[in-house]
C-alpha cells in the first residue's frame, strides 16, 4: 500500500521553510525522520536513497513525501538543490511510504507551496492548513496516476481526444465514453481523474468553455 491508497489525517504543522543545499554538502544523512515531510523541488537534483530500499531522484518541479521514522541518505547531483519544505504529522505513521510524486502542473504546485510559505510567515494557522491539505491531495493523485497502465492509457486518451473532437455533442456522456472504453463508469472516472487530474465530466466542461471563449473573441 502507498500514500495514494490511505486516507491520513494532518494533525500538526510545525514549520515551512525555503531552504537550499550546495555542492559542498554532496550528502545528508537523516536517522529518522521526526515527523513528516513535503518538499517542493525548486531547482537542483538530489537523489534519496532509503534504508527500506526505496530510492528516487528528485528534480525541479517535483514534490516528495518524506515519511516519519524513516532513514535515508540524500545525494546531492548539482552544484545547488533548493526546495520549499514543511514539516508536519500525520494521524498515524507511514514509516515505509516516502516517495516522489511529478506533477503534471508545475505550476500550480509550485504556487500552492509559495502560498502555503506566505501563510505559515504571516501566521494563518487555519490558511495554512487549508493549504497543505490541498498540496496533500495533489501529491495523492499524482501518485495514483503512475497506476495506470500502458494500455489503460492509450483507451483514456482516445477517449479524451473524442471529448476534444465532440465537445458541441450534449448527448456525448460519460457512461457511455466508459462502455467504449471497455471500463465500468466507476473505474473510468477513477482512471479518468488519476491520469488527467479532473474528472471527465469536468474536463468536458473545460473543453466546452475553451470552445465558447473563442467565440466570443470574434
Amino acid at each position: 500500500m502507498d500514500i495514494s491508497q490511505k486516507k491520513l489525517y494532518i494533525t500538526a504543522l510545525y514549520r515551512v521553510i525555503a531552504s537550499s543545499m550546495n555542492r559542498h554538502v554532496k550528502t545528508a544523512k537523516k536517522n529518522g525522520r521526526p515527523c513528516d515531510a513535503l518538499a517542493y523541488v525548486l531547482n537542483g537534483e538530489c537523489h534519496y536513497k532509503f534504508d527500506n530500499g526505496i530510492s528516487f531522484t528528485a528534480t525541479e518541479g517535483d514534490i516528495i513525501y518524506l515519511a516519519a521514522g524513516s532513514y535515508y541518505t540524500m545525494k546531492i547531483l548539482t552544484d545547488s538543490y533548493s526546495y520549499i519544505y514543511c514539516d508536519f504529522d500525520f494521524s498515524e505513521k507511514c514509516p515505509d511510504m516516502s516517495c516522489r510524486g511529478a506533477m503534471g502542473n508545475r505550476g500550480e504546485i509550485e504556487t500552492n507551496m509559495r502560498q502555503l510559505l506566505r501563510a505559515y510567515t504571516q501566521n494563518r494557522f487555519t490558511d495554512s492548513m487549508s493549504i497543505l491539505y490541498k498540496i496533500y491531495g495533489m501529491l495523492q493523485t499524482s501518485i495514483s496516476s503512475d497506476y495506470v497502465g500502458k494500455g489503460a492509457r492509450g483507451q483514456l486518451e482516445r477517449s479524451r481526444q473524442k471529448i476534444d473532437r465532440s465537445y458541441s455533442d450534449y448527448s456525448l456522456s460519460v457512461n457511455a465514453l466508459a462502455k467504449e472504453a471497455d471500463f465500468s463508469e466507476v473505474y473510468y472516472r477513477k482512471l479518468f481523474k488519476a491520469l488527467y487530474h479532473m474528472s471527465p465530466s469536468e474536463y468536458m466542461v473545460s473543453v466546452r468553455l475553451r470552445a465558447a471563449d473563442k467565440l466570443m473573441q470574434f
